[in-house]
């Protein structure tokens, strides 16, 4: 009886040390397959944050290289625009790009707000304000190396230029310009101060006028019926 009992109790530590050999075996492997699965997913978020890295580092050098090439483009053209110089070829209305030559090339025009000279300014004001206007061409001809500022009245539609060139070196290149565009008219005595007409093979009921007024130059587009007061107005003391 006593020999039976110590049979059953070593059958029953068998069995239940393989029991426990069997679940400790389970638990092992899926421990190993977890952390297999934790290594194999870390590696692959490791290798995708390379990835992203590498291709925004792309990005960055194309984003450099484009900044680059758009520096050395300004560049060109500013020297373009410094070396310019007026020719007899005109181009009316050039497509109202404000940015097309006279030999078709094509160039950056770097606007600058060039100021009313104070004394003509307070002619025009309160009655006659302006504002800044796109660029369009100085008398839609854009064949000229002076910085320039058109300014607008939207009432009247009198169209003013402010130019940053000299009054006798914008004369003589308007006369430069062929007759089938414009014809210069520099013998005027309508005003004090130096200035002349620009006009056009047929008259398109614009007058265009050329000053100096401050030691500066301006320009002027009236409408035929604007004209009478604007003369008053420059002829005002």
């Amino acid at each position: 009886m006593q020999w039976a009992l110590s049979t059953l109790a070593i059958v029953a530590v068998a069995l239940i040390g393989t029991i426990l050999w069997s679940l400790y075996g389970q638990w092992n492997g899926t421990t190993l397959q977890n952390r297999n699965k934790i290594d194999t997913l870390t590696q692959a978020q490791l290798d995708e944050a390379q990835s992203k890295s590498q291709n925004l580092q792309a990005v960055d050098i194309e984003i450099i290289k484009s900044l680059q090439k758009l520096e050395d483009k300004i560049n060109q053209m500013q020297t373009t625009i410094n070396n310019g110089t007026p020719t007899g070829t005109t181009q009316k209305n050039p497509q109202n790009t404000g940015s097309g030559t006279a030999n078709g090339s094509w160039q950056a025009i770097v606007e600058t707000i060039i100021p009313i000279p104070g004394s003509l300014l307070g002619k025009f004001l309160p009655d006659t304000p302006f504002k800044v206007v796109k660029n369009l061409g100085l008398f839609d001809l854009d064949i000229f190396p002076w910085k320039y500022t058109t300014w607008e009245n939207d009432k009247t539609k009198i169209r003013m230029y402010t130019i940053d060139g000299r009054y006798d070196i914008v004369l003589k290149n308007m006369k430069t310009i062929k007759s089938d565009v414009y014809t210069v008219n520099d013998t005027s005595k309508n005003f004090p101060f130096p200035h002349f007409f620009i006009n056009p093979p047929k008259w398109d009921g614009i007058v265009r006028l050329i000053l100096q007024m401050d030691n500066q130059t301006i320009g002027f587009e009236v409408p035929k019926t604007s004209y009478p007061p604007v003369k008053a107005l420059l002829l005002k003391k």
